[in-house]
């Protein structure tokens, strides 16, 4: 890589990580905080527990035991797990420059990748959140590096080791893991020498199942269980359309693109070129070893989607990589049968449906409900907590809650998770009602969508010590509610 060329990266990822910063400066989900209190409670000697309860609400352990180990070094869960994300977006973009420098783009089809990567508004929202989902988009980036011209073979212990941390990263890798295995069995005709880097990444795999077995009594985090639907397989129109929509919209600039190549391809290129166009794109696709990605990609939506699991965007930023890599592809070997003034004129189209994409997503859609966010939710539950810890500070109190991550964060209590994600024993009950009325918590939190005569006993008595009318709690949830906290005596 020249100077030039290095300095021109740089300077992209400068301007990425600092956009993201000035738009969300201090933007956290509620996953990032169930994070947090992790680590905290890893830190103050829990182990792997929630708020000092022993519970499988994490899918990223790799992602606690980081963040625990930069803490101890900077003293703020919150700030460590902000540079790890940070810190793996920016893997991420030198990653893809590298593929792109060795796929043997036009230059500046690469520029308008790279660029499309370092602007994406949805990577702009989650790069300094500090969620595991950029380390995730950086494993999938160098994967599809690997995959290039069998480099995934080069050195099969390190890559298995890799595969198998990837489980502990993010879940939908030990998927991915199994659809690798099949692919290759068929395609090296069972080689024993193809399929070695299986070997760490199956003991890496089965000694994470066999601790949580032991530690937890269970194998599956509870997220899996509280976000599925409860049948095998379950097909939902508006979950379809939903997870449709965030594919499309994670990507938008190199989806629209296609389109109007697409367009250009029937209505403008010969028949004659046609018949050449194709083999050349399908030894392009077949070349830079990302074929595999694609089912990869196919098998994450049509799961996800069976098992009626909306695709929220923190998780489909894994594929943006590729799917930039793919029309990138697509566009520099169909553009070789354009005219240099229909390149020019594509290239400049591409660049323009970037800009004004990232434009008008992040300022008209993505920001607003952060923002909305943040002055909301992020800082009612902070408030909340504070009058929890205000009681805890002097006995043990425990509260019930379907938004836990602040709250399990900053309130010092024990904390009792109606939705389940990081308590599995709420499934044993049939009801939030018959939950709380066994644990009995000290305070509850509801949200507008539950009365409180609906979660405890009629006749117990309750004071409310706070409510609030918030906006919505994300994009996907814009309708705005009130949460209430609400004191419990149960004698």
């Amino acid at each position: 890589m020249t100077k030039k060329n290095l300095f021109f990266l740089s300077a992209i990822i400068f301007i990425s990580l600092l956009t993201s910063f000035l738009l969300y400066p201090e933007y956290l989900s509620d996953d990032a905080f169930i994070h947090i209190a992790f680590i905290k409670s890893f830190i103050n000697g829990d182990g792997l527990s929630f708020a000092g309860s022993r519970t499988y609400g994490t899918t990223s352990p790799l992602w606690i035991f980081l963040g625990s180990i930069l803490t101890l070094l900077s003293g703020s869960p919150e700030l460590s797990i902000r540079i790890l994300s940070g810190f793996f977006t920016i893997l991420s973009i030198i990653l893809f420059q590298i593929i792109l420098d060795i796929t043997g783009l036009n230059v500046k089809i690469k520029t308008a990748g790279l660029i499309s990567i370092a602007i994406n508004p949805f990577i702009l929202r989650w790069s300094l959140t500090g969620m595991e989902s950029t380390a995730a988009m950086f494993l999938m980036t160098y994967f599809i590096y690997l995959f290039r011209k069998d480099n995934w073979f080069k050195h099969q212990i390190l890559t298995g080791i890799l595969v198998g941390f990837s489980f502990l990263v993010r879940p939908e890798f030990t998927g991915f893991f199994l659809i690798t295995f099949i692919f290759f069995l068929i395609k090296h005709k069972a080689d024993p020498k193809k399929l070695i880097f299986t070997l760490p990444a199956i003991i890496i795999l089965f000694a994470w199942i066999f601790f949580t077995y032991l530690y937890y009594g269970v194998i599956l985090p509870n997220t899996y269980t509280a976000k599925s639907s409860s049948q095998l397989f379950f097909f939902d129109v508006r979950t379809f359309y939903r997870n449709l929509q965030t594919l499309f919209a994670v990507n938008l600039p190199e989806f629209l693109i296609t389109v109007i190549l697409l367009f250009i391809f029937i209505s403008l290129i010969k028949m004659a070129d046609r018949r050449n166009i194709i083999p050349r794109l399908t030894n392009n696709i077949k070349s830079s070893g990302i074929q595999l990605i694609f089912f990869w990609l196919v098998a994450f939506y049509i799961f996800y989607t069976l098992r009626d699991v909306t695709i929220i965007s923190r998780y489909a930023i894994i594929f943006i990589p590729f799917i930039i890599l793919f029309v990138l592809i697509i566009i520099n070997a169909v553009s070789q049968s354009f005219s240099k003034k229909i390149r020019v004129g594509l290239l400049s189209v591409y660049f323009v449906i970037i800009i004004v994409s990232s434009f008008l997503l992040t300022l008209k859609v993505i920001k607003p409900s952060a923002d909305d966010f943040v002055n909301g939710f992020q800082t009612t539950y902070k408030d909340i907590a504070s009058i929890i810890n205000s009681y805890s500070k002097y006995k043990n109190v425990s509260v019930g809650a379907a938004d836990v991550g602040i709250i399990g964060a900053y309130s010092n209590a024990r904390i009792f998770d109606s939705v389940g994600l990081v308590d599995n024993e709420r499934f044993k009950y049939k009801s939030t009602l018959e939950y709380y009325l066994d644990k009995k918590p000290d305070f509850i939190i509801l949200r507008e969508e539950e009365k409180i005569e609906d979660v405890i006993p009629s006749g117990t008595n309750s004071e409310i010590l706070f409510s609030k009318k918030l906006p919505g709690f994300g994009i996907k949830d814009p309708e705005e509610r009130i949460v209430t906290l609400y004191k419990i005596n149960w004698n």
